[in-house]
């Protein structure tokens, strides 16, 4: 088994982080090392507080301006690499990874990523993975799409030893990642396993700009989903 560590960037954009809340909790009972790197000082660390334990922990990483651009801005990538930075204090593992801090990737993708060999690789969501949306008034599927936006990255250590840690450099910050690795050779390795976006009243890619998209879930879906759906609700 090749070993993971998983990071978490995170801003509450002046809100109460519901729609975080489920997926801090989901991550601090993977058996891997988390870091949760916030930005706000005392009340990132209190939000982050219930979900700390032996492998999961927090970390301060500076973000002095929120980003209110879909491309992303150089302060948060900026953020983004700090944030691989301070999981590296806590060990040099075989997998690097970013997740959203709103989005639930399922088991499978980080059981499939403890089986691959990381030679040069970085891993992301595959194009036809199912997606669903949770907020605290609706769920919804989002159809196959040619690219998603990427709610992980994993990156194999070579990858970062190559970029000095630093492969947030680019606009469109996961694309930007996609595109970079391309240009240096790296393999992309796609895996697909559910995805959840759990949407909160501050996000930068909001609920609305997918409204048109979405189609409505089965009975079936729902019933896999309730875990997600009650969780928000009671965050």
């Amino acid at each position: 088994m090749f070993s993971i560590g998983i990071t978490v960037p995170f801003h509450l954009r002046g809100g109460t982080g519901f729609a975080i809340k489920p997926v801090f909790s989901y991550l601090s009972k993977l058996p891997y090392t988390v870091v949760l790197c916030g930005s706000e000082g005392k009340k990132s660390f209190e939000f982050s507080r219930p979900f700390l334990n032996e492998t999961t922990h927090y970390a301060e990483v500076p973000q002095k301006e929120i980003c209110v651009h879909a491309g992303g801005s150089q302060e948060l990538r900026e953020k983004y690499n700090g944030s691989i930075l301070a999981l590296r204090k806590h060990g040099i593992f075989d997998w690097f990874c970013t997740n959203g801090a709103n989005d639930y990737v399922d088991r499978v993708f980080w059981e499939t990523l403890s089986k691959t060999d990381p030679a040069r690789t970085i891993a992301m969501l595959h194009p036809q993975s199912p997606i669903y949306f949770i907020t605290k008034g609706a769920a919804v599927r989002l159809p196959p799409q040619g690219n998603i936006p990427g709610p992980v990255i994993a990156f194999s250590r070579d990858t970062l030893e190559e970029v000095n840690y630093r492969p947030y450099v680019r606009e469109f910050d996961e694309c930007g990642v996609k595109n970079l690795g391309e240009e240096l050779g790296w393999k992309l390795l796609l895996i697909e396993a559910t995805y959840i976006a759990f949407k909160g009243d501050r996000d930068l890619n909001k609920f609305e700009y997918f409204k048109k998209k979405v189609v409505p879930i089965t009975d079936d879906e729902k019933a896999n989903l309730e875990w997600a759906i009650e969780a928000i609700k009671s965050s």
